[in-house]
């Protein structure tokens, strides 16, 4: 299980890196508890307890909407689904949570409905889930502006063209890092004698 170490946490999506050959499946559930329960009360739940199932297949996107109520704790059960031949394969999975849901700035009209409420909460939850990626992605570029943590190759090039830098092709890339981190000390003596 997963603790979020937040009362009543509204798990928000799982992002699979899988490879599921045609013909196979993943089948996603999950399940959220206000308290950590023992190994033993999880496998006699019943599946009603469970959200409903999600499957996933080669067409589909490797990434779901979680379905449970809020809950502080969350257990994940995944059945692989295979044609005999082949089955599904998980290298990676990211959780993310909590839910951070636009609804939340819409007027109490919009909230009044539970029903209504939630549907909209989900189907915010996708452009919510858009700009948060955009938002990584604006959060990541300023550490292409750090000479340390700029990655190799072209875009260390393209970071000392901003100081107007030309490396040599054989300098190492530890001297080109060392002279962009450098240079406007080396700028202010530009035209001096030292």
């Amino acid at each position: 299980y997963l603790d979020s170490e937040i009362f009543d946490c509204r798990w928000h999506r799982l992002v699979l890196d899988a490879t599921i050959p045609a013909n196979t499946s993943l089948t996603v559930r999950t399940l959220t508890a206000p308290n950590a329960l023992d190994e033993s009360r999880i496998t006699n739940l019943p599946d009603s307890r469970w959200s409903i199932p999600i499957t996933v297949t080669s067409d589909d996107a490797p990434e779901l909407l979680l379905q449970s109520e809020p809950g502080r704790y969350l257990w994940l059960r995944i059945d692989f689904n295979g044609n005999g031949e082949a089955t599904p394969l998980i290298r990676n999975m990211l959780l993310y949570g909590p839910r951070q849901s636009a609804l939340q700035f819409l007027p109490p009209v919009f909230h009044e409905d539970a029903a209504s409420s939630d549907f909209l909460d989900r189907f915010l939850s996708y452009f919510d889930t858009v700009f948060s990626e955009i938002e990584s992605q604006i959060e990541a570029f300023t550490g292409y502006l750090d000479p340390d943590g700029v990655p190799s190759g072209d875009f260390l090039i393209w970071l000392g063209s901003w100081l107007d830098l030309k490396f040599l092709a054989e300098w190492p890339e530890a001297t080109r890092r060392e002279l962009i981190r450098e240079a406007i000390a080396l700028y202010k003596q530009r035209g001096t004698v030292p």
